[in-house]
């Protein structure tokens, strides 16, 4: 294995929220990992999970870049059900997407 082989490698493993589609050389955020951040993370903001995600495929893997996925989620506490989007912000110079709470918009 190459040492730039080894390079591409490596953030997947240590940071496994992002896989790599390789384009050309444009690296792009794997939608279903992009989706399973949402999943495992909405449960932060209260008695809430997502019952439904979709994520968008190609965007660009790169530091500062946010994109929108359609959500559905429900209260765990009362069974209501709501849609809307959450907004992903791509952090840790491409490794990570993160959302705060103000970028739940559900309604």
């Amino acid at each position: 294995m190459t040492t730039r082989a080894r390079r591409l490698l490596l953030p997947a493993a240590i940071v496994p929220i992002f896989g790599l589609a390789l384009a050309g050389c444009t690296q792009t955020v794997d939608h279903k990992s992009a989706e399973n951040v949402i999943k495992t993370q909405i449960t932060k903001f209260g008695p809430v999970q997502a019952t439904s995600v979709s994520c968008p495929g190609g965007v660009k893997k790169k530091q500062g870049v946010s994109f929108n996925c359609k959500v559905t989620l429900k209260n765990t506490s009362n069974n209501a059900t709501a849609s809307g989007t959450i907004t992903l912000h791509i952090t840790n110079g491409g490794n990570r997407a993160e959302f705060s709470q103000s970028d739940i918009h559900i309604g």
